[in-house]
């Protein structure tokens, strides 16, 4: 056996890798991963279908990697480990070359290559079915109207005969399908006159957009300001729109806006003349007054009549996503007719109190008219001194008192006339009548398919919720995907697909499905085949290495690598060994000495915060035998800075006498994981198997720090199984449950979920945090005699013989509750010794007793599993569920604490002399906060003091 010292002054060599794509094929999708960040690239299919030569096309897959990176931080290390990544020509071809850091650390790179979206049906949803919903108007008195008072409801041009004030839901539903232009079944009413009416229009009037009503009073008690719209209406006006080329990408998604606030629903890039139309048509203001005609030079004519209004809005379209869209460009516009005429009605049944000033404006200009009276001549005479641009043509009332003025203009519509304000009081009664919900007709659910990337073979199928079609050819047609789709029964004839063959095709849910959003459609492409396909190659033009490796021989004493039986020496200067560790040859032994201060292993995360990506463990082969481990020897020294070992297989004795305290970024200075048969650990922070995808099996933890120190910190994770663990002083943090765990002093917190047989706490305090089952204990499934004795069947029940138990849950025998010794019988029955019970009264031999005990009740417990010492605290404030202990829980001291225990406990006992159990004595008790019930010797006093 040699002894190989760590020196750690190996000449760094720096790290080189290409990579060099072999075969690129449109579409394909290149990733680069440099540590934890990834980079992607994507050979757009125009870009490769129009460059010449191949070696032009893997140009621009490299550079186009090189770009993604940009400025990117890179990554790899500890710190950063990338010198350079460049795309270059590389033994004539080019290549992505990647150089390490001038210290010769790895290169953790990787980079690969797929077929974007190979194979694949790409469904989406171009607009969303919805229902139609019906237009809702509320009327409602603004106050509470005297008695015998009456009002009128109009609609249009009539209104119903008088109401009374009082009138009920019914009645007005009745007097408002006798108007002109509503009808019987066309409205429903709801509500009272105090609550107000909640009008809905149905029947023929359904999702139509109804004027609002009107209602006045004669004789309520109440004044209110005039209600009045304005209508501006022109000529029928003819336009048409140049679009621009679309990209033919049916994922590139564009809707059309019209009026600044009116949106079509989606259409792709890959779109034609109809379904174009069809997003058009979805705006209200240009339904069934467009059409769109495909040129030849891939632009789009889009024509337009009978839109109202001398000026047109701006029709725009626009990708939701950010990404481009094609221009378009207004192309001509005119009108078939010259005349714009203003409409101002005035509603609510007005009648002029007193005198009132109306304002009129136009072009920005106010003037104001005087009216005494508001009737159809005072009206007309007033508006008859606005002038230029307008003049009067018409002053009328109609049969529901509504006052109508309609106005003409022979110039182009400048603003318009509004109503400025009014001063004076207007309306006999100003009802509150407004639109709740505004109507709407319905939409029907429209969806396209797509295939990706240019398959040239094989089939694909399309399912729906649980519904699959028959394969359907990579060409096929849109009759076929119909068809195919028509088979459902849940959908039936109920929809119908447009579109080239092979797609991409546009499904619309009509019939039993209109108006309906419906479950998406999605597709399988594993049948489809692509003829390209990309590849690269990967070389290490040149290795890496340095005085951070373990694996250069150039780093030990003796110019080489510890081997099989060596023991690797670290004892002094403070040269990291970080690379190289994962996996290293099979040694003897392994010392670190005080008088080494650096570092072994990485840390977790970098210096920038983001997770390391190489080997952060020094991981050891599996030699067969037992090897030593000793980290922190000596006495003088500040200790290692870091240590992260992984034993994996490799069974060890792992001895930690001494470690740094550890820095801010750290929680602990040793990290140790994999088979340790012992681990003794004094004064240091020690971690165990706490990064995610470590494991740990732990024979036996002790922690014995000396006694001048300030004692260990140890934490276990939850992937790590102990079996023995024994706390002399300091902390322990458990983050699995121990087969069984001494707590002498110093402080243990146990989480996680399990069985511990034994729990022994003095001089210490114990944080139980843990779920399942706390001390040993089972249930008896049945109950014999054999041969004179108590036989109990315990499926699995672990006992040894000489095991002591209490027995609870006998009923009618002629055995007590209490402790007996036991004799094992097999691995599922014990027998308790010195039993020999009767057969009871009505039994016909000793297998009848089976009928006299009660088996949801009988249970036993091995005895001294939970024992509180002196001065020992058992904690279970921070319980996060209430757990029932049937074994026996012993109170060795009167100075022994359970603090806040939410657990039944149904056998607590105390003795104070921990040697002998034979003077045993106390009954169930329930243990709680709110009944804190000390256990007390029977027949004796007991002073409480010490327990809480």
């Amino acid at each position: 056996m040699a002894s190989r010292r760590w020196l750690g002054i190996a000449k760094p060599v720096i790290a080189k890798k290409v990579f060099t794509p072999t075969a690129v094929s449109p579409g394909s999708v290149w990733k680069l991963r440099i540590g934890p960040d990834s980079y992607e690239y994507t050979s757009d299919k125009a870009v490769v279908d129009r460059l010449s030569t191949f070696a032009q096309k893997a140009r621009a897959v490299t550079d186009g990697i090189v770009a993604a990176i940009g400025t990117s931080q890179l990554g790899g290390g500890s710190e950063s480990t990338i010198g350079s990544v460049t795309s270059k020509l590389v033994n004539g071809q080019w290549a992505v070359e990647i150089t390490g850091a001038e210290d010769g650390s790895p290169l953790d790179v990787e980079m690969e290559v797929s077929e974007a979206n190979e194979g694949s049906v790409k469904v989406s949803v171009l607009q969303e079915g919805r229902a139609a919903r019906n237009c809702i108007q509320t009327l409602k008195w603004p106050k509470t109207p005297s008695a015998g008072s009456n009002w009128y409801v109009g609609y249009k041009e009539d209104q119903t005969g008088a109401l009374a004030y009082n009138v009920s839901a019914a009645t007005l539903e009745t007097a408002l399908e006798a108007l002109d232009g509503i009808g019987v079944g066309n409205v429903t009413v709801s509500g009272s006159y105090t609550a107000g009416y909640t009008i809905e229009f149905i029947g023929a009037l359904a999702a139509t957009d109804v004027e609002l009503l009107y209602a006045w009073s004669p004789d309520a008690v109440g004044v209110g300001d005039v209600i009045y719209e304005v209508t501006e209406a022109g000529g029928n006006q003819e336009t048409s729109w140049l679009m621009g080329t679309l990209d033919g990408n049916s994922e590139t998604f564009l809707q059309f806006t019209y009026n600044e606030d009116e949106t079509s629903h989606l259409f792709t890039g890959a779109a034609g003349a109809a379904e174009i139309l069809s997003a058009l048509n979805s705006l209200e203001s240009l339904s069934g007054k467009v059409e769109v005609v495909a040129n030849d030079d891939g632009t789009f004519t889009i024509g337009a009549a009978g839109l109202e209004g001398l000026t047109t809005a701006e029709l725009t379209v626009s990708s939701p996503d950010g990404s481009g869209a094609p221009a378009i460009l207004k192309t001509d516009g005119g009108t078939t007719a010259a005349v714009q005429t203003v409409r101002l009605t005035f509603i609510n049944k007005p009648n002029m109190i007193g005198t009132g000033q109306v304002r009129f404006r136009w072009g920005g200009v106010e003037q104001p008219a005087t009216i005494s009276t508001l009737d159809v001549a005072a009206v007309n005479s007033a508006l008859g001194t606005i002038g230029a641009p307008y003049s009067c043509t018409s002053v009328t009332k109609n049969t529901g008192g509504n006052i109508i003025v309609e106005l003409t203009a022979d110039d182009e519509y400048v603003e318009g006339i509004v109503l400025g304000n009014t001063s004076g009081a207007y309306g006999t009664y100003a009802f509150n009548i407004r639109k709740t919900q505004e109507a709407r007709s319905a939409l029907n659910e429209i969806q396209q398919i797509a295939l990706h990337n240019d398959p040239d073979g094989g089939t694909f199928t399309l399912s729906y919720g649980a519904y699959t079609t028959s394969p359907l050819s990579y060409l096929a047609s849109a009759a076929s995907v119909e068809a195919a789709l028509e088979m459902f029964l849940i959908i039936g004839n109920n929809l119908s697909v447009s579109g080239s063959d092979g797609g991409p095709w546009i499904v619309e849910f009509t019939g039993a499905l209109a108006g309906t959003d419906v479950t998406k459609l999605s597709g399988n492409g594993s049948g489809l085949t692509i003829a390209s396909e990309s590849s690269l190659d990967e070389s290490d033009t040149q290795i890496p290495t340095g005085p951070n490796w373990w694996t250069n021989a150039g780093n030990w004493s003796g110019g080489a690598v510890p081997g099989t039986n060596d023991t690797a020496i670290f004892d002094q200067g403070s040269i990291p060994c970080v690379y190289g560790i994962d996996g290293i040859p099979v040694v003897g032994a392994v010392d670190v000495y005080r008088t080494y201060t650096g570092q072994i292993g990485l840390n977790e995360y970098r210096d920038t915060g983001r997770p390391e990506t190489l080997p952060t463990h020094l991981r050891f082969s599996d030699k067969g035998s037992k090897i030593t481990v000793r980290i922190g020897l000596g006495d003088d020294g500040e200790g290692p800075s870091l240590v992260r070992m992984n034993f994996d297989t490799q069974e060890v004795d792992c001895k930690i006498p001494f470690s740094q305290a550890p820095n801010a970024e750290q929680a602990y200075t040793i990290g140790v994981a994999g088979d340790i048969a012992n681990l003794l650990i004094g004064n240091a922070t020690v971690a165990v198997a706490l990064n995610n995808g470590l494991t740990a099996t732990v024979d036996a933890l002790r922690l014995a720090p000396d006694a001048d120190a300030e004692g260990a910190i140890v934490e276990w994770g939850s992937d790590a199984t102990v079996t023995y663990a024994e706390v002399i002083a300091g902390t322990l943090r458990a983050g699995s449950v121990p087969t069984a765990l001494t707590v002498a002093s110093g402080t243990a917190t146990v989480d996680g979920n399990g069985t511990i047989n034994q729990l022994i706490v003095r001089n210490a305090t114990c944080r139980y945090l843990a779920g399942g089952q706390l001390g040993r204990q089972g249930v008896i499934t049945g109950i014999t005699l054999d041969t004179g004795r108590l036989r109990l069947n315990s499926t699995a029940h672990g006992l040894s013989g000489g095991d002591r138990v209490f027995v609870a849950g006998f009923s009618h025998l002629s055995v007590p509750d209490g402790y007996y010794t036991i004799d094992v019988i097999d691995a599922n029955a014990f027998a308790l010794v010195g039993t020999a019970p009767a057969i009871p009264y009505g039994a016909s031999d000793p297998t009848g007793v089976a009928d006299y005990y009660q088996p949801s009740t009988l249970r036993w417990g091995l005895i001294n599993t939970v024992i509180v010492g002196e001065q020992g605290i058992l904690d279970f404030s921070e319980a996060s569920e209430t757990r029932i202990i049937p074994a026996p829980v012993v109170l060795q001291s009167e100075s022994a604490q359970l603090l806040d225990p939410q657990v039944t406990i149904q056998n607590l006992r105390w003795h104070g002399d921990p040697s002998s159990m034979d003077d045993e004595f106390g009954l169930s008790q329930i243990y709680r906060r709110e009944n804190a019930i000390a256990a007390q010797r029977l027949g004796a006093s007991y002073s409480k003091s010490g327990v809480v």
